[in-house]
């Protein structure tokens, strides 16, 4: 009885042996090993393989699509979805976002009701400082301000065709500014208001508040009389 009883134990154990077995969820999946119930084998970056009911990735890609508040270089901050502009990642504000914070009406994206509105693809690029930050245009960053100078009176000038220069009324320099100091329209000029910001601004725009002009005017008048007088010694 003992012997028979052992002689099947043993031939359960060989049908055993020869059947496929698979792995319940969370279980490993290593060799040739399936999961069980249409389960997934997920091999991770460790190499520890699970089974799991889906694949986690689109999970972890969602995560990363998630909002990630990003600052414009000379401009406004902008929330956008991926990994963000810096050391491991490359996002930056797209044409039409809407920034969240520190919209000021100098800004270049300024619309209106202090709404900022990005007017084109920002890119990530390498500051002269060193770490990439998101610039408003395609232009190559480069330390410009090492060949600007500053007159007498405030008024910032710097090479022409060194670099982009800015638009009317928005900002042109300022601390770490990496793009040109300068005006795209010839009759602007970049004046410094301080050590953190400068604007394009009419190049007549301190003349008409100086009144040199009333002056000047005043001068002629007299200089006019002054031939019309006569010699009384002629008379």
């Amino acid at each position: 009885m003992k012997v028979a009883v052992l002689l099947a134990v043993l031939a359960a154990a060989v049908v055993a042996r020869n059947e496929p077995t698979c792995a319940e969820a969370f279980d490993t999946c290593a060799g040739n090993q399936p999961c069980c119930n249409g389960l997934k084998c997920h091999v991770f970056r460790d190499g520890v393989a699970q089974c799991l009911e889906h694949d986690p990735k689109p999970k972890a890609k969602d995560a990363e699509e998630s909002c990630t508040n990003v600052s414009v270089l000379g401009d406004a901050t902008f929330c956008v979805r991926g990994v963000a502009c810096g050391d491991n990642g490359d996002v930056c504000p797209k044409k039409g976002d809407v920034a969240v914070g520190d919209c000021v009406s100098t800004l270049k994206s300024y619309v209106e009701k202090a709404k900022c509105v990005a007017p084109s693809d920002a890119v990530c690029q390498k500051t002269p400082q060193g770490p990439r930050s998101c610039m408003f245009g395609a232009v190559q960053a480069t330390n410009s301000t090492t060949n600007s100078t500053l007159n007498s009176t405030g008024t910032i000038s710097f090479p022409n065709g060194t670099s982009k220069c800015s638009t009317n009324w928005s900002q042109c320099n300022g601390q770490n500014w990496p793009l040109g100091v300068c005006c795209e329209d010839p009759k602007f000029t970049c004046n410094k208001k301080n050590d953190y910001l400068s604007l394009c601004e009419p190049k007549d725009f301190k003349r008409e508040n100086s009144g040199d002009g009333p002056e000047n005017e005043a001068g002629d008048c007299d200089e006019g009389r002054g031939e019309a007088h006569t010699d009384p010694s002629q008379g």
